[in-house]
Order: C-alpha cells, then structure tokens, then sequence
C-alpha cells in the first residue's frame, strides 16, 4: 500500500511541480521586465519634463534650477548644447555621461526622447535622451541617467519574494499530494486485497460501496 501511495504521489508531484515552475519562472520574467519598462518609462518622462520646462525658458537660471533638482534626487541630469557640448551635470557621472553622449550625438533622436543606455545588468546607469527643440531648432539635449542599483535591488527583492513563495507552494504541494494519493490508494488497495482473496475462493469478501449507482 504505501509503495502504490509513494508511487502515484512521487508521479502527481512532479506533474504539479513542472506546472507550477513553468506558472512561476513565466510570472516572475513578465514582472522583471514590467517592472524594468516602468524604471525607463519613468526616466524618460523625467527627462522629458526637464525638456518642456527649458523649451519654454531656456536661460542659465532655469537651467541652473533644473540640474539643483536633479542634485537632490536619485537621478542625474546632463544638459548639453546641439553640438553634444556639456553646460550643466547634476553630478559627478562626466566620464560615463560622455561615452553616452558621444554615442547618441550621430543618433536621429525624436522629440519624444529615447533609450540610449539600457543595458541594466553589466552597466552602471541605464540612460535617456531627450532633444530640446526652439521655434523649429535642436538647441541642446536633457540626458537622464539612473544608476542600476536600485534596479538590481528591486530584482532581488523580486526573485527573494518569489523563492519564498515557490518554498511555502512545493511544502503545501506535497501535503497536498500526500493526503490525495492516500484517498485515492486506498479503494485501490482494497480492490486488490479482494480480488486476491475471491481468486483463492474466498467469497465472504465484501467491498463498502458508497453512492447510488449500482
């Protein structure tokens, strides 16, 4: 009886646990990358904030003001003039910001703005672009960079939760399994005891059959 009971168990275990695995690893790369679009959205829609605001006063004073926000944030800001030429940073990312902009400066960039840097996994800040546009003109560029720890923190967090939870689903899985195998076992087991019994012409068997169909 428990050789049949471990058997049938071992079986709906890992039926159930690929499902699950496929369920989990599938849930949990649609968050990671949901979440991953979120950070750039975001970024983006910062840098284009900083945009429209110079777009309608650009001179030193609001473009003072703008890298001060940025000083104070989690973010950093590189505003440069057409030419690719840096005026104002928020802060001291100069040697990264200027591979950036030395790689986007040949770039057709639309007034949307852009992803320019977002390899989160082997750099050090992921990075947009958006174009300052005058009466018709390019006259300058707002560059917002994120420094990917707090992406990497956010997957870590992510995949701990998800761990976790996957732990507590397999433990209450198993108890699952273990108490359905046994139900289901044992009219089986009986079935086979009587069968033996009937075969060797022992008819005083009697099997406890419940419901209303003969």
């Amino acid at each position: 009886m428990r050789k049949i009971s471990f058997k049938l168990g071992l079986l709906f275990f890992v039926f159930v646990l690929g499902i699950e695995t496929v369920l989990f690893a599938s849930l949990y790369v649609t968050l990671v990358n949901s979440r991953i679009n979120e950070e750039f959205e975001q970024l983006l829609a910062r840098g284009n904030n900083h945009r429209d605001v110079l777009e309608k006063n650009y001179n030193p004073s609001t473009l003072e003001h703008v890298t001060m926000m940025e000083s104070e944030a989690e973010t950093d800001v590189v505003i440069t003039n057409e030419n690719g030429k840096i005026l104002y940073f928020s802060d001291h990312i100069l040697p990264f910001a200027k591979r950036i902009i030395k790689k986007a400066n040949n770039k057709n960039i639309p007034h949307s703005g852009m992803i320019v840097q977002k390899n989160w996994q082997k750099e050090a800040h992921i990075s947009t672009v958006s174009p300052i546009r005058i009466d018709g003109k390019i006259k300058g560029y707002v560059y917002m960079f994120q420094n990917t720890d707090s992406i990497q923190n956010m997957i870590y967090k992510l995949k701990h939760h998800f761990i976790m939870v996957g732990i507590l689903s397999v433990f209450l899985t198993i108890i699952t399994i273990a108490f359905l195998s046994r139900v289901i076992t044992i009219p089986l087991i009986r079935m086979k005891e009587a069968t033996e019994k009937l075969s060797k012409g022992d008819f005083s068997v009697r099997l406890q059959i419940k419901g209303e169909d003969e």
